[in-house]
């Protein structure tokens, strides 16, 4: 059973028979809300605002002894305004789209919203998302507005139908068993066909430049680099430093390069982290350029530029396979397979299993901050993972990466 999109159900279907969790919320103070990356939304006293449940909880008192609201539910029930998208013609009409989340999943999205404007070129669709996801998606050319969540109730009775993914990885069976773009195709009617099932981005011109320059003060300039990413959104998602440290020994050894991108305040947190890790002489060929990544365009610039990626379950492998830059991922808690198996080169690491967890250390789909079995915060699935395997895997990503010719300089 659901309860107002809240559960677990067994198939899509069984999801789309219910309204996600979503709230409609009157503001009743001006305010700010934090997205974090150094970025803040207002939000205007008098305004009624479409937003996540969990986010009103988050947002519903102005103070920490939550004696001064800030929002209250509107008259207005959101189920009342509630139009999901079945497969209608949409020539002459407006979609409206949204996902809450990170950059992967909204990337999971870009095939969906990609083959409806092609079918339905006179439509117009308006996607929401974070913040600071926004110049990423308006990159994209199949889309015609870019909104942040919380966006306007006006904006949700404008449109002629509405597309929410809020739940479909995270409460539906189906996401154990089918490959997360996949996934999102069949929930959102799109029929992607299967070699297509995966992003196609370009690179922001002047993110590219800032990128360049910054490999050129690195005296990276035309050597070919594997672009690193240490850590995940979640301690459930990342793997233990001294895995990643492995593959990059194994990257030198085959003559590459490392760049180690991350947010900029983790810049002397990730060089002290590999300073312990790392001896002096292999130092030399490990860059850590998290201070110049100052949004997700300047990253995908990097990416772009990159031999291949290496990263756990984050933003940077669908970046790559959004360039078809060779990628590897060390996964363990959620299965390689759902997440890049669409992607035109890509490997990825699957825990064997062992009696470490009540899942016996296999991907179990956990959809939380940390894992309860875990040590020093990494899930055990990641010590089950067999180290030969992983090399093996590993070395096929390494001849793919020695193919790919180093990105050409800026025009």
């Amino acid at each position: 059973m659901i309860d107002g999109g809240q559960g677990m159900c067994r198939t899509l279907a069984e999801l789309g028979a219910h309204p996600p969790g979503m709230a409609v919320a009157d503001v009743l103070l001006d305010g700010y809300f934090n997205w974090g990356h150094g970025m803040r939304q207002k939000m205007v006293a008098g305004s009624t605002l479409v937003m996540s449940q969990h986010r009103f909880q988050a947002l519903e008192f102005a103070d920490p002894g939550k004696q001064v609201p800030l929002l209250r539910r509107s008259e207005v029930s959101f189920e009342s305004v509630w139009r999901p998208y079945r497969g209608e013609g949409l020539d002459g009409k407006q979609l409206l789209v949204w996902r809450d989340g990170g950059i992967g999943d909204v990337l999971f999205l870009q095939p969906c919203v990609r083959w409806l404007k092609t079918r339905w070129p006179s439509s117009r669709i308006v996607f929401g998302t974070s913040k600071h996801i926004v110049p990423l998606v308006e990159g994209w050319g199949c889309v015609d507005e870019v909104v942040t969540n919380p966006f306007p109730l006006a904006l949700m009775q404008a449109s002629d139908y509405h597309i929410s993914v809020e739940g479909v990885i995270e409460r539906c069976e189906e996401a154990r068993t089918k490959n997360a773009y996949r996934l999102f195709s069949d929930w959102t009617r799109a029929d992607v066909p299967d070699d297509d099932l995966r992003p196609r981005l370009v690179v922001d011109r002047k993110a590219d430049v800032k990128a360049a320059s910054a490999l050129r003060h690195a005296k990276l300039w035309g050597k070919p680099y594997l672009y690193f990413q240490l850590r995940a959104s979640s301690k459930v998602r990342t793997p233990p430093l001294k895995m990643m440290v492995v593959l990059m020994l194994l990257a030198m050894r085959r003559g590459f390069e490392v760049v180690v991108g991350d947010s900029p305040d983790k810049q002397a947190s990730t060089c002290a982290a590999l300073a312990a890790a790392l001896n002096e002489e292999r130092l030399k060929h490990v860059h850590v350029l998290c201070k110049h990544m100052e949004n997700i365009q300047v990253c995908a610039a990097f990416v772009a530029r990159a031999s291949g990626v290496v990263a756990p379950d984050s933003s940077a492998p669908h970046l790559a396979g959004g360039f078809d830059v060779p990628v590897f991922g060390v996964f363990a808690p959620f299965p390689g397979w759902a997440r890049l198996s669409t992607y035109k080169d890509a490997w990825w690491t699957e825990p064997a299993g062992g009696p470490v967890c009540p899942h016996d250390g296999k991907a179990c789909h956990l959809h939380a901050p940390v894992c309860p079995w875990a040590v020093d915060f990494v899930p055990p699935c990641f010590r089950t993972i067999d180290p030969d395997a992983m090399v093996g895997q590993f070395e096929l990503f390494l001849a793919a990466a020695s193919r790919l010719e180093v990105a050409q300089p800026c025009p």
